[in-house]
């Protein structure tokens, strides 16, 4: 099989020792860089020119190099060279195993550049790589490449779904110990709070090499809207988990309120980005502390850090109708507000003597006094305000 597969790169800057003492006769502290080096089976697609290593891995033992520069360089690839061109191309024919290339670039007036490729010629009965790894939730660390063994991830459940395909097809797949199919998902379930290493175990057609890949997978605590509600305003030591039915309340969607499902109660979000789930949706959030925001407990999020588990779910939502000034204790609860008159100010988030409905238009001012048609989160209601309800006022975006 003649495929190629396979790169990473190790940062090493070429960077001089510049002295301060003035000497015409010193030599250029700029470096004769080129503009691209490209190989002929693709190991290079993520060349950088101040990169000056590279370990490379191929099943193929043809290895074509073509380097380019800006202007008339001497340029050395492997065994061979050319003087006074601006790109040149070498075939080099790699051994079994480990072959050192040596790309040297040269020009007048600049320090000479040398990269160093190491490419490894894997005979197919001898990989023992990934091709390909996933988990069943998002946040898996750093995202999966080929050079890369040690991953993390962290998860609300006891259990994960880790899916991996290797580069040949006949080399051995075991996952956490046990025999697995390539391409297809693999449960490790059991999974205690805290730190868990999963290994990921590949071994080669004739089994004379073994890769071992690890993913530390950390289980979330997971507590529910009442018991963070409970907490007040707080700093947590270990990142938690809530999770609840999503209640947008933002045009831009960077706030949003979680509901718990059959219950009137939750808390709000207040995300660092946009949101991108939809009003309905069970979610799950991570988090470390709890604030406020208008006097409604919230927690500030990363929008990265909130999970879909469900969607279309708009029917557990739990709200109550109001057609009095509510309670102060009622706060955080997901209110339907009928036959309502407006303010005519924008609330400042305090409490309030007496209970007011505050609409902000699409530019983030507030509208006039007046009686409006208004148009629920979830369906459509005439003359019906639906919000989060903060203290005594209720406060209203539109979507």
């Amino acid at each position: 099989m003649k495929t190629a597969f396979s790169i990473f790169a190790i940062a090493l800057l070429g960077i001089g020792t510049v002295s301060c003492a003035e000497d015409d006769s010193r030599p250029s502290w700029k470096g004769a860089y080129p503009l691209s080096i490209v190989d002929s089976q693709g190991l290079l697609s993520a060349w950088d020119v101040q990169t000056l290593e590279y370990n490379l891995y191929t099943n193929d033992e043809n290895l074509g190099i073509t380097v380019t520069t800006e202007g008339a360089a001497t340029i050395r690839i492997g065994e061979r060279a050319a003087t006074n061109v601006s790109s040149f191309s070498n075939m080099n024919l790699l051994t079994e195993g480990m072959n050192t290339v040596l790309v040297v670039v040269e020009r007048d007036g600049y320090y000479s550049i040398t990269y160093t490729l190491r490419a490894e010629l894997l005979l197919p009965e001898k990989d023992a790589r990934l091709a390909s790894m996933s988990v069943d939730l998002p946040g898996l660390s750093p995202s999966f490449a080929l050079s890369v063994t040690n991953y993390s991830v962290s998860i609300f459940t006891n259990a994960i779904q880790i899916t991996a395909d290797t580069v040949i097809t006949n080399p051995g797949l075991w996952i956490n110990g046990a025999a697995a199919a390539k391409g297809s998902p693999y449960t490790v379930s059991g999974l205690l709070p805290g730190v868990t290493n999963i290994p990921v175990d590949v071994v080669s057609q004739d089994l004379s090499r073994t890769n071992r890949y690890l993913i530390a997978v950390s289980r979330i605590e997971r507590v529910d809207i009442a018991a963070v509600r409970a907490t007040g305003v707080t700093n947590h030591a270990a990142t938690k988990y809530v999770e609840g039915i999503a209640i947008l309340s933002g045009k831009s969607a960077r706030n949003a309120y979680i509901q718990a499902a059959g219950m009137n109660i939750g808390i709000n979000l207040r995300g660092s980005g946009n949101f991108t789930f939809a009003t309905g949706d069970l979610v799950g959030v991570k988090f470390t502390g709890v604030g406020t925001y208008n006097n409604l407990l919230q927690i500030n999020v990363d929008p990265a850090d909130v999970t879909v588990l469900g969607s279309g779910r708009a029917a557990d939502l739990q709200s109550e109708t109001i057609t009095s000034t509510p309670l102060a204790a009622a706060q955080g609860r997901y209110v339907r507000v009928t036959n309502v008159a407006l303010a005519d100010t924008w609330g400042d988030g305090q409490n309030q003597a007496s209970w007011d409905v505050y609409w902000r238009n699409e530019s983030g001012t507030s509208v006039a006094a007046g009686t409006y048609t208004f148009y629920g989160h979830i369906g459509q209601y005439r003359d019906t305000v639906q919000a989060v309800l903060y203290d005594q006022s209720i406060q209203v975006e539109r979507e």
